[in-house]
């Protein structure tokens, strides 16, 4: 190898790559190398030995990017650029794929969704003030602070979301589960366009239909967890006689409930968006891909929050940009116009294509997660193998 860095490189730079690159003929014609035959030999051995040390870096840096994650997920800022770039390149590479899928598949879901969160709970508010009667009394009755402005925000938000998810079921639970369950069969290698690719797709949208429905009652067990836990901190201060003081107790009280409830949403959610993926990969649902992903974000939390930033923040971005130009637009107009119609559809295409993408960026976080994990596991083995050797050598 040292030779061929030595020798084959200093002939390519003085002739070698110009021989391979403008006529081998010409050149050796110039040069004098058909006069001697033992020249031709020479600078084909040299040429030779070039391609092989340019084949060994070639199958080196292969190599080192199969290991890319292993390497790069050592530091969490390393590992979050690595799954950005990984997840936009594997969106290129089945851009045909991942395209047709969100035109056929999640296109109706996020449809459906724009229109709910954008149109239809806003000209809904008859029902939504009834939801959000109804949590008014249970936050009442659980002494909740309600002249506080952060419950009566947390209010409004859930009563939007519980109107929201009802409206938008039956499009999840068919179009978007099945567009979820093809995206991450085609991002773990299925492409293929034949019968046994469908069937293997059917079997994944039960698996994870299973894990979503599963996922929503977890969902609605955290919400209960989190509003008992407030439950007895407001009652505890209540009985403290901090409630009644007048200073600033009350507020920082709601405050920290206030974050502790939006970190442990915020962890649940990423949770059950990693379970889809452990479910359709391991083709199993219910509560084991549950368990499953809850150990692999266990030790990478900050991590995971800071993958799943981008992908939500887009999807709000262009929820608002929907809402900028298409609804507003059509509240000045009053009527649907073609453009109008147009540019909505667009929209909506374009939030189809970012639910891909988060998709995408679930399934390279458990690619990055499993890798993360073999590697602790065989780190950890190695310091009990370590530690044996070094109790040994004391007893000896």
């Amino acid at each position: 190898m040292l030779a061929a860095s030595r020798g084959g490189l200093r002939s390519a730079s003085r002739g070698g790559l110009l021989v391979a690159s403008r006529g081998g003929l010409l050149m050796a014609s110039r040069g004098g190398l058909l006069a001697d035959p033992r020249r031709v030999l020479l600078a084909a051995g040299h040429f030779k030995r070039l391609l092989g040390l340019v084949a060994g870096v070639a199958c080196g840096l292969l190599s080192a990017s199969r290991r890319g994650c292993s390497r790069l997920c050592r530091l969490p800022q390393e590992c979050i650029s690595w799954i950005v770039r990984s997840s936009i390149n594997v969106f290129f590479d089945n851009y045909h794929h991942f395209t047709s899928i969100a035109a056929l598949l999640v296109f109706p879901a996020s449809v459906a969704s724009l229109i709910v969160s954008q149109v239809l709970v806003p000209s809904s508010e008859p029902l939504v003030r009834a939801i959000s009667l109804r949590l008014s009394a249970l936050f009442r009755a659980a002494r909740f602070p309600s002249s506080s402005p952060l419950f009566a925000i947390l209010n409004v938000k859930l009563s939007q979301t519980v109107f929201s998810f009802v409206s938008t079921l039956p499009f999840t639970v068919t179009f978007l589960i099945a567009g979820k369950a093809s995206v991450i069969h085609v991002v773990f290698g299925g492409r293929s366009r034949s019968r046994r690719s469908v069937s293997v797709s059917l079997s994944l949208f039960r698996s994870v239909l299973l894990t979503y429905l599963f996922n929503s009652f977890l969902m609605l067990s955290v919400n209960a967890a989190v509003f008992a836990f407030l439950f007895v901190v407001f009652n505890a201060a209540e009985l403290l006689g901090l409630s009644d003081s007048g200073g600033a107790s009350l507020p920082l009280i709601s405050a920290a409930g206030a974050v502790l409830y939006s970190v442990v949403i915020a962890n649940a959610t990423v949770v059950c968006g990693l379970a889809l993926v452990v479910s359709a990969v391991t083709n199993r649902g219910g509560d084991v891909p549950v368990l499953e992903a809850w150990r692999l974000v266990r030790r990478r939390a900050s991590t995971a929050l800071a993958v799943a930033l981008p992908a939500n923040l887009c999807l709000a971005a262009v929820e608002a940009l929907f809402r900028h130009r298409v609804v507003r637009r059509y509240d000045v107009a009053g009527e649907l116009s073609w453009a109008l119609l147009y540019e909505a559809v667009s929209v909506a295409y374009l939030y189809a294509l970012l639910l891909v993408l988060e998709v995408i960026i679930n399934c390279k976080f458990y690619e990055a997660c499993t890798t993360m994990a073999i590697d602790d596991e065989h780190d950890e083995h190695k310091e009990e193998l370590e530690a044996e050797e070094k109790a040994a050598g004391l007893h000896i």
